[in-house]
């Protein structure tokens, strides 16, 4: 798990420092956010709200009326302490998404939606790791605050057997 957070970290920032060298009719932010992932369905059975951390790099190009947004974030789960052997989950994801958002000024509102492949594993010694293909959709608000743009956003994540939903707010550069 440690050789895929640190690869998908190396190729993670290899695609910002690509993206910072974009030509200019294109606007490239970069950001970090963090919150809350909470489980529903079948994995709210084995798990309980967890955390995560992410970091994004957001495309704007001048031909395209959405935004491509690329995203690398990591969750934390607990064993749900109901269960017989609660098993605590780790996932990292790297997911694309096409967001579309709408015109203002000081709020702005987004939807997105996109796909990508999620590394997992249980916390127990001999668990092998899980990948698989997932996809998300969801929305959010950006506003200005203390002079950065900030944005508070809500996901649903499908990724196999597993559904969960990160709560996060977040900052742009």
């Amino acid at each position: 798990m440690k050789r895929i957070t640190a690869g998908l970290a190396m190729a993670f920032g290899s695609l910002v420092l690509v993206s910072s060298s974009a030509s200019a009719q294109r606007t490239v932010a970069i950001g970090v956010s963090g919150g809350l992932s909470v489980p529903t369905g079948t994995m709210a059975e084995s798990q309980v709200s967890g955390f995560h951390v992410g970091g994004h790099v957001n495309l704007s190009p001048a031909s395209l009326p959405f935004e491509i947004l690329l995203d690398l974030t990591i969750h934390n789960f607990d064993g749900n302490m109901d269960q017989p052997s609660p098993l605590d989950f780790r996932s990292v994801g790297v997911s694309g998404n096409a967001a579309y958002v709408f015109p203002g000024a000081d709020m702005r509102p987004y939807l997105l939606g996109g796909v990508g492949m999620y590394f997992g594993k249980p916390d127990i010694a001999g668990a092998d790791n899980e990948s698989e293909f997932g996809f998300d959709v969801g929305g959010g608000m950006r506003f200005v605050l203390s002079g950065l743009t900030s944005f508070i956003q809500v996901r649903a994540n499908f990724v196999g057997d597993r559904t969960f939903v990160p709560i996060s707010f977040g900052i742009l550069f």
